[in-house]
Parts: C-alpha cells; sequence; structure tokens
C-alpha cells in the first residue's frame, strides 16, 4: 500500500528509546504523542520527518505496544502500527 506522509503527521511522532540490534538495526521506531496509540516503523535508515510529503510503502496493521515502544501507559495496549519500507 502505498501513503503520502503530511508534516502535520509526521510531528504527532517522537523517537522510540528502543534501539534496534542485528538485522534490524537500521530501523527507526517511533511513537504517537498523546492521545493517538500509534506505532511508526521506519526501515533502511528512513527518518520520518525527513519523509514530510513522500509518497512511501507501508503495510498497516494492528500490535500490542511494547515496553521501549509504547508510551509507559500504554504498554500492553492496542496500536496501529505502520511499518514503512520505501520511498518512491
Amino acid at each position: 500500500m502505498q501513503l503520502k506522509i503530511d508534516r502535520a503527521s509526521a510531528q504527532l511522532f517522537t523517537a522510540c528509546v528502543e534501539i534496534p540490534t542485528g538485522p534490524d538495526r537500521d530501523r527507526h521506531t517511533y511513537c504517537a504523542q498523546e492521545p493517538y496509540r500509534a506505532i511508526v516503523i521506519c526501515h533502511a535508515n528512513l527518518v520520518l520527518d525527513d519523509l514530510a510529503g513522500a509518497v512511501v510503502d507501508v503495510t498497516i496493521g494492528e500490535v500490542q505496544g511494547e515496553a521501549g515502544v509504547a508510551r509507559e501507559a500504554n504498554v500492553g495496549v492496542s496500536h496501529t502500527q505502520i511499518v514503512i519500507y520505501q520511498t518512491e
């Protein structure tokens, strides 16, 4: 699926404290600010702030928020997850 990232939406996310290792070390993870429950994962060293205005290939699903990714109050709670793989 393709999704256009707008600047206002990108600014709702902050980088997570998670530090990926191994094959995922080129991944950046972001969590939405309150009151939203969404997680964005950017692969291939893509940085969310740099993608504003870009059309990207994504998958969208639902996950349980994990510690280090979800805000502390939302660990274990359902989140929308958007995974960005590449830009056009």
